[in-house]
């Protein structure tokens, strides 16, 4: 009886701290209608509902752990599928550089105009492509690439030219002056660390490349359309 007696003890201490039946049953190894019949005795009705509220409140934050341990895992096999095939893109040849330009430019470059190719863009590994299909793909002057910076207020210009300067290969002195701009939604509460170095518009004063640009383009349409 005097098992039985600190057993049923244990039984109240824990249900008092929010242990659920089956966790206490699991622990100290006794039946549910006897877990059941001691938690009536000892337990008021009042005092079991707020002990039903803290094991509800448990059952969610164990329920969250759960489902962000699972979201981990479930992550880390995505970024291992990702890095095999990463791993299958050994280099961008010549080939590779004119479908990758011209396709974004198709996608984001400037569809108006008759004079200069234009690309606006905050990627910098697109920017950087884009750079590349100029001068390598279109056979653009280096000295006919010229960069606009566009920056939210509070973002250095400076700071923001060194950065695209040394991303894109381009002398600082190419860079057109900052156009400086603030979203009417963001009343200058924007997050200060959101596109650090702003947005980048791209254009080559070249009509020999714009007109490469578009001719391809057109032979691409020509081509889907024909499918």
């Amino acid at each position: 009886m005097l098992v039985l007696k600190n057993k049923k003890l244990e039984a109240i201490y824990l249900r008092r701290k929010g242990y659920t039946y089956q966790e206490i049953i699991k622990k100290i190894k006794i039946a549910k209608s006897t877990l059941s019949n001691w938690v009536h005795q000892e337990i008021s009705q009042s005092e079991q509902k707020e002990i039903k509220k803290t094991t509800v409140k448990k059952g969610l934050l164990k329920l969250i752990k759960i489902n962000k341990n699972r979201s981990i895992n479930v992550q880390k096999k995505e970024r291992e599928i990702q890095k095999k095939y990463a791993e299958q893109i050994k280099e961008i040849d010549t080939a590779a550089l004119f479908w990758l330009g011209l396709g974004l430019y198709m996608a984001e470059g400037a569809k108006t105009g008759r004079w200069k190719p234009v690309f606006y863009n905050s990627d910098p590994v697109l920017n950087k492509i884009m750079v590349d299909y100029f001068l390598k793909i279109c056979i653009a002057p280096k000295n006919r690439i010229h960069i606009q910076l566009v920056l939210h207020k509070g973002i250095s210009e400076n700071k923001a030219k060194q950065y695209w300067s040394r991303i894109l290969k381009i002398p600082a002195r190419m860079f057109y002056k900052a156009s400086f701009i603030e979203s009417k939604s963001s009343k200058g509460k924007r997050p200060i660390n959101t596109l650090p170095y702003g947005t980048i518009q791209i254009a080559v004063g070249n009509k020999e490349a714009f007109n490469k640009i578009k001719g391809w383009s057109l032979g691409v349409n020509k081509l889907v359309k024909s499918y």
